[in-house]
Protein backbone atom coordinates (compact mmCIF):
# COMPACT_ATOMS: atom_id res chain seq x y z
CA UNK A 1 0.00 0.00 0.00
CA UNK A 2 1.42 3.23 -1.11
CA UNK A 3 0.79 6.29 1.35
CA UNK A 4 1.05 9.78 2.05
CA UNK A 5 1.32 12.28 4.76
CA UNK A 6 0.19 16.35 4.55
CA UNK A 7 0.80 18.09 7.59
CA UNK A 8 -0.61 20.95 8.73
CA UNK A 9 0.51 23.67 11.09
CA UNK A 10 -0.88 26.63 12.90
CA UNK A 11 0.33 29.43 14.48
CA UNK A 12 -0.17 29.47 18.11
CA UNK A 13 -1.70 26.65 20.97
CA UNK A 14 -4.81 28.74 20.65
CA UNK A 15 -5.71 26.13 17.68
CA UNK A 16 -6.39 23.56 19.77
CA UNK A 17 -9.98 22.81 19.09
CA UNK A 18 -9.96 23.43 16.08
CA UNK A 19 -7.19 20.99 15.51
CA UNK A 20 -9.24 18.31 17.55
CA UNK A 21 -12.36 19.24 15.15
CA UNK A 22 -10.34 18.36 12.08
CA UNK A 23 -8.79 15.28 13.99
CA UNK A 24 -12.28 13.94 14.72
CA UNK A 25 -14.35 14.78 11.48
CA UNK A 26 -11.19 13.61 9.25
CA UNK A 27 -11.30 10.21 10.99
CA UNK A 28 -14.58 9.55 9.28
CA UNK A 29 -13.12 9.43 5.77
CA UNK A 30 -12.65 7.02 2.97
CA UNK A 31 -9.40 8.66 1.62
CA UNK A 32 -8.06 8.86 5.64
CA UNK A 33 -5.99 5.99 7.10
CA UNK A 34 -4.93 8.15 10.23
CA UNK A 35 -4.84 11.60 11.06
CA UNK A 36 -2.27 12.81 14.24
CA UNK A 37 -2.86 15.50 16.23
CA UNK A 38 -0.90 18.19 18.45
CA UNK A 39 -1.51 21.22 19.97
CA UNK A 40 -0.32 22.82 16.91
CA UNK A 41 0.23 20.92 13.73
CA UNK A 42 -2.09 17.55 12.67
CA UNK A 43 -0.66 15.07 10.11
CA UNK A 44 -3.35 13.70 7.80
CA UNK A 45 -1.82 9.85 6.47
CA UNK A 46 -3.89 8.50 3.41
CA UNK A 47 -3.75 6.17 0.32
CA UNK A 48 -2.05 7.36 -2.43
CA UNK A 49 -4.34 5.94 -4.67
CA UNK A 50 -7.21 7.49 -3.91
CA UNK A 51 -4.93 10.59 -5.12
CA UNK A 52 -3.20 13.87 -3.73
CA UNK A 53 -4.17 14.78 -0.39
CA UNK A 54 -3.85 18.80 -0.68
CA UNK A 55 -6.57 18.09 -3.20
CA UNK A 56 -8.93 16.05 -1.34
CA UNK A 57 -8.19 17.89 1.35
CA UNK A 58 -9.48 21.36 -0.32
CA UNK A 59 -12.30 19.78 -1.29
CA UNK A 60 -13.54 18.12 1.73
CA UNK A 61 -12.84 22.00 3.35
CA UNK A 62 -15.00 23.63 0.60
CA UNK A 63 -17.85 21.33 1.42
CA UNK A 64 -17.24 20.94 5.33
CA UNK A 65 -15.78 24.45 6.09
CA UNK A 66 -13.91 24.38 9.81
CA UNK A 67 -16.83 26.64 11.10
CA UNK A 68 -19.74 24.14 10.24
CA UNK A 69 -17.97 21.97 12.15
CA UNK A 70 -19.38 20.01 15.52
CA UNK A 71 -17.28 21.33 18.55
CA UNK A 72 -15.85 18.73 20.14
CA UNK A 73 -16.80 18.47 23.85
CA UNK A 74 -13.57 17.96 26.36
CA UNK A 75 -13.45 15.91 29.83
CA UNK A 76 -11.33 15.88 32.37
CA UNK A 77 -9.81 12.55 33.97
CA UNK A 78 -9.08 12.78 37.40
CA UNK A 79 -6.61 9.94 38.35
CA UNK A 80 -5.48 8.37 41.23
CA UNK A 81 -1.33 8.32 41.88
CA UNK A 82 0.97 6.51 44.45
CA UNK A 83 4.31 8.46 44.58
CA UNK A 84 5.75 5.51 46.98
CA UNK A 85 9.47 5.20 46.17
CA UNK A 86 8.63 1.60 45.27
CA UNK A 87 6.69 2.85 42.24
CA UNK A 88 9.01 6.75 41.99
CA UNK A 89 11.83 5.05 40.65
CA UNK A 90 13.29 8.50 40.11
CA UNK A 91 12.23 10.37 43.24
CA UNK A 92 15.50 10.79 44.39
CA UNK A 93 17.03 11.53 41.63
CA UNK A 94 14.65 14.39 40.63
CA UNK A 95 14.60 15.38 44.21
CA UNK A 96 18.63 15.84 43.75
CA UNK A 97 18.33 17.67 40.79
CA UNK A 98 15.76 19.90 41.75
CA UNK A 99 16.75 20.60 44.76
CA UNK A 100 13.35 19.82 46.44
CA UNK A 101 12.03 17.46 48.88
CA UNK A 102 10.29 14.39 47.66
CA UNK A 103 7.11 15.91 49.54
CA UNK A 104 7.11 19.11 47.49
CA UNK A 105 7.45 17.25 44.06
CA UNK A 106 4.38 15.28 44.98
CA UNK A 107 2.70 18.46 45.97
CA UNK A 108 3.62 20.42 42.55
CA UNK A 109 3.09 17.49 40.47
CA UNK A 110 -0.47 16.53 42.13
CA UNK A 111 -1.66 20.56 42.49
CA UNK A 112 -1.01 21.04 38.38
CA UNK A 113 -4.47 20.96 36.11
CA UNK A 114 -3.08 19.49 33.18
CA UNK A 115 -3.93 19.58 29.31
CA UNK A 116 -3.81 16.74 26.86
CA UNK A 117 -1.44 18.89 23.49
CA UNK A 118 -0.36 15.42 22.18
CA UNK A 119 -1.33 11.67 21.74
CA UNK A 120 1.87 10.62 19.80
CA UNK A 121 4.37 8.66 20.50
CA UNK A 122 2.78 4.93 21.16
CA UNK A 123 -1.17 3.99 21.42
CA UNK A 124 -2.78 5.32 24.86
CA UNK A 125 0.29 7.70 25.38
CA UNK A 126 -0.31 11.61 26.53
CA UNK A 127 1.76 14.28 26.73
CA UNK A 128 0.76 16.69 29.46
CA UNK A 129 1.44 20.16 29.47
CA UNK A 130 1.67 22.27 32.23
CA UNK A 131 4.31 21.14 34.81
CA UNK A 132 5.33 23.04 37.27
CA UNK A 133 8.39 25.02 36.43
CA UNK A 134 10.34 23.40 39.84
CA UNK A 135 10.02 20.12 38.36
CA UNK A 136 11.16 20.32 34.96
CA UNK A 137 13.99 18.58 33.62
CA UNK A 138 15.86 16.95 30.39
CA UNK A 139 15.10 13.57 29.92
CA UNK A 140 17.41 11.08 31.48
CA UNK A 141 20.63 10.34 30.03
CA UNK A 142 20.29 6.58 30.05
CA UNK A 143 16.34 5.40 28.94
CA UNK A 144 15.10 2.83 30.79
CA UNK A 145 14.53 -0.30 28.09
CA UNK A 146 11.32 -1.25 29.76
CA UNK A 147 8.52 0.68 32.18
CA UNK A 148 5.85 -0.69 34.04
CA UNK A 149 2.19 0.01 32.56
CA UNK A 150 1.05 3.03 34.73
CA UNK A 151 4.28 4.50 35.73
CA UNK A 152 3.83 8.45 36.10
CA UNK A 153 6.66 10.40 34.47
CA UNK A 154 8.06 14.16 33.91
CA UNK A 155 9.87 15.38 31.22
CA UNK A 156 10.74 18.90 29.73
CA UNK A 157 7.27 20.91 30.56
CA UNK A 158 5.16 17.94 30.59
CA UNK A 159 3.74 14.57 32.44
CA UNK A 160 2.95 11.51 30.96
CA UNK A 161 1.37 7.68 32.28
CA UNK A 162 2.60 4.97 30.24
CA UNK A 163 -0.22 2.76 29.26
CA UNK A 164 2.02 -0.27 28.83
CA UNK A 165 4.90 -2.13 28.83
CA UNK A 166 7.56 -0.05 27.49
CA UNK A 167 11.18 1.65 27.15
CA UNK A 168 11.21 4.94 28.16
CA UNK A 169 13.26 7.98 29.11
CA UNK A 170 11.64 10.20 31.20
CA UNK A 171 11.50 10.57 34.77
CA UNK A 172 9.22 8.10 36.97
CA UNK A 173 7.76 9.21 39.63
CA UNK A 174 4.49 7.37 41.04
CA UNK A 175 2.56 4.77 39.20
CA UNK A 176 -1.50 5.04 38.24
CA UNK A 177 -3.35 2.24 39.11
CA UNK A 178 -5.92 2.61 36.17
CA UNK A 179 -6.07 1.27 33.31
CA UNK A 180 -5.45 3.71 30.24
CA UNK A 181 -5.67 1.86 27.23
CA UNK A 182 -9.05 -0.80 26.14
CA UNK A 183 -8.82 -1.99 22.82
CA UNK A 184 -11.81 -3.78 23.13
CA UNK A 185 -13.71 0.02 23.28
CA UNK A 186 -14.26 2.93 21.28
CA UNK A 187 -11.82 5.18 21.10
CA UNK A 188 -9.68 2.14 23.16
CA UNK A 189 -7.31 5.47 24.35
CA UNK A 190 -8.67 6.92 27.31
CA UNK A 191 -7.15 10.44 26.90
CA UNK A 192 -8.16 12.70 23.41
CA UNK A 193 -6.37 16.14 22.79
CA UNK A 194 -7.48 18.80 24.68
CA UNK A 195 -8.55 16.76 27.73
CA UNK A 196 -7.70 18.38 31.23
CA UNK A 197 -6.04 15.59 33.76
CA UNK A 198 -5.43 15.82 37.36
CA UNK A 199 -3.83 13.48 39.80
CA UNK A 200 -5.29 12.78 43.35
CA UNK A 201 -1.93 10.93 45.70
CA UNK A 202 -3.32 7.65 47.00
CA UNK A 203 -1.22 5.33 49.82
CA UNK A 204 0.67 1.94 48.62
CA UNK A 205 -2.10 -0.11 50.33
CA UNK A 206 -5.06 1.62 48.30
CA UNK A 207 -2.69 1.43 45.22
CA UNK A 208 -2.21 -2.64 45.76
CA UNK A 209 -6.28 -2.42 46.44
CA UNK A 210 -6.92 -0.68 43.12
CA UNK A 211 -4.65 -2.70 41.07
CA UNK A 212 -6.24 -5.45 42.66
CA UNK A 213 -10.09 -4.66 41.68
CA UNK A 214 -8.62 -4.60 37.76
CA UNK A 215 -7.19 -7.69 37.72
Amino acid sequence: MAEQALLLRWPNADALTQVRQLQLALNQCDWVIDVIAASTTLAIIGERHNGELSQLLQQWMAVNPIEKLAICATQHHALPVCYHPSLGLDLDKVAAATKLSVAQIIEYHHQTLYTVDSTAFSPGFAYLAGLHPSLQLPRRETPRLEVAAGSVAIAASHSAIYPQRSAAGWHIIGSCPEPLLNLTSMPPCRFQLGDTVSFEPISLQQYQQWSDSHD
